[in-house]
């Protein structure tokens, strides 16, 4: 699965980015999405088969609800800090874990309510602290023995807070962080979950696939939009200069 962080709070930006990308997941934590805005954001994707996913700012549970009626095809929660704060981040969406209910949202189409349906929003802790490794087997067996069921699909490991996390902010590609992401993405397998990362060039994607990893992130929309428009200014000067030189080749 190929997709990208959306920054940019703009639902036109969604629709462009549907129509290539597997999923995209409006930012809320780096971001400066309204809720109303992730709303248009949602509605945006149209008929296109790509999910769109929201990154919700915290551990918030009232902020989580509010995102969740908001009708996306899952939420990304960040900020996780030991295993009970990624058990809680897992049943987030769950009906009978929520602080309230409202029968007139998105969610439950506005007033169309079922409340026998089983079938929650996914939620998808994030892994972003070097603490968490080693950790997934305990959370698993902890959320059974609830009387939940397991059954994560994908979990996103964000690398640079990982890197924060390890003292060597920003190097991700050092070997210390690189190993670490192996040791994660193996340990997810283990438990059928999909490991996703930030991928910047198709050789990181490369890179990831050979140690397990199966859903990327392409950099964030703001950054692949100012990448491109740096390299149409660079060769519009170049053949501006190429332009010029000829034509004082043409005069001499």
């Amino acid at each position: 699965m190929i997709g990208t962080w959306q920054t940019i709070p703009h639902p036109m930006v969604t629709a462009v980015l549907a129509t290539q990308l597997d999923f995209v997941v409006l930012d809320m934590e780096h971001g400066s999405f309204s809720l109303e805005e992730i709303r248009n954001c949602i509605n945006a994707k149209g008929q296109n088969d790509c999910a769109v996913m929201v990154r919700a700012p915290s551990l918030d549970q009232i902020m989580i609800q509010r995102i969740d009626e908001l009708g996306p095809d899952a939420i990304m929660i960040p900020g996780i800090c030991g295993e009970n704060q990624f058990i809680s981040a897992y049943l987030s969406t769950d009906i009978s874990y929520k602080k309230g209910v409202s029968p007139y949202t998105p969610l439950n189409v506005y007033g169309d309510f079922d409340p026998t349906l089983t079938n929650p929003t996914p939620a998808y802790p994030m892994i972003e602290h070097v603490d968490m490794v080693g950790k997934m087997k305990y959370i698993v067996d902890k959320i059974m023995k609830t009387g939940y069921t397991f059954n994560l699909s994908i979990c996103y490991i964000g690398a640079y807070d990982l890197s924060k996390s390890m003292g060597i902010t920003g190097q991700i590609y050092s070997s210390a962080l690189q190993s670490k992401m192996e040791e994660l993405a193996k340990e997810l397998r283990n438990f059928n979950i999909k490991p996703g990362c930030l991928v910047k060039s198709v050789n990181d994607i490369h890179m990831y696939l050979d140690i397990g990893y199966e859903v990327f992130a392409f950099e964030a929309d703001c950054k692949v939009l100012m990448d491109r428009y740096e390299q149409i200014s660079e060769d519009h000067e170049d053949l501006l200069y190429r332009s010029f030189i000829d034509d004082q080749h043409s005069h001499s």
